[in-house]
């Protein structure tokens, strides 16, 4: 099935300016829609994402992917990161979405997807946000706050105001002291008792990165009664040698939905 692509751009509350790709089967629409959301350093164009991506539009799914702030080219510096800042992207992507292409999207069957860093995210989104009828959530970090203080000395990283991220890109190396205190205002387990929609949470069970009591909390949090969690045994957080499995899971499932 051949499609098509359009490359997209958008302002945030902050007035930076967010990247993105909106991507159509050429049917008739309207379509169902997937909002991808990309993890910390990573972007819209990850493999894990583009390969998802080509799947979905076989089966007749549009797919919206977009850069966060302070990722790929869209605006702002990602030092300054926040799960508020990133919650505010996500709902503004989705506003510009339904504003710019609404009418050619079946607005019964809207999926919010997001993984890693954007677990909690797109859990708070879909708490509160009654245009999303589908939820998917990957290896995400729920617990965010208590991640931090697993990984920082909190007392050093607030007198110095930043910490050195743990990540191997050189160019990414700070975290702002802003980004721990906006985690104290989100507990992502009792967001998960807001949720009434659809769910899909996956985790690896050998994920050392985020480990998987994250994804087996969240899911006996939700208060859907159409929920499904599903442990990839031995799947580290990248899905080295099971990211088809973990692929064909989300695609499967959507296409149940749907």
């Amino acid at each position: 099935m051949s499609y098509i692509t359009k490359t997209v751009s958008f302002k945030n509350k902050i007035g930076f300016n967010l990247v993105g790709n909106y991507t159509t089967p050429k049917i008739k629409p309207p379509f169902p829609v997937i909002i991808m959301c990309h993890g910390f350093s990573s972007s819209k164009d990850s493999k894990s994402y583009t390969v998802l991506e080509r799947m979905l539009l076989l089966r007749g799914v549009a797919v919206f992917r977009f850069n966060y702030r302070g990722h790929g080219k869209s605006g702002g510096d990602w030092r300054n990161l926040t799960i508020s800042g990133v919650v505010d992207d996500i709902k503004v992507a989705i506003d510009f979405l339904l504003k710019k292409y609404g009418k050619f999207i079946n607005r019964n069957k809207i999926i919010l997807y997001g993984g890693s860093f954007s677990g909690l995210p797109v859990v708070k989104v879909a708490s509160e946000d009654k245009r999303i009828k589908y939820l998917i959530c990957r290896s995400g970090v729920i617990d965010f706050q208590g991640r931090l203080e697993r990984l920082y000395n909190i007392k050093t990283w607030k007198k110095k105001g930043y910490v050195k991220a743990s990540t191997d890109q050189k160019k990414l190396n700070k975290f702002n002291y802003k980004l721990y205190l906006d985690s104290q205002r989100f507990d992502g387990f009792q967001l998960g008792k807001k949720i009434l929609i659809p769910t899909l949470l996956l985790h690896g069970t050998g994920d050392i990165t985020v480990k998987s009591y994250h994804g087996i909390k969240l899911f006996n949090k939700l208060s859907s009664k159409n929920k499904k969690l599903k442990l990839i045994k031995n799947a580290d957080h990248w899905y080295h040698g099971k990211r088809r499995e973990m692929q064909k899971t989300i695609v499967n499932w959507i296409e149940k939905k749907l």
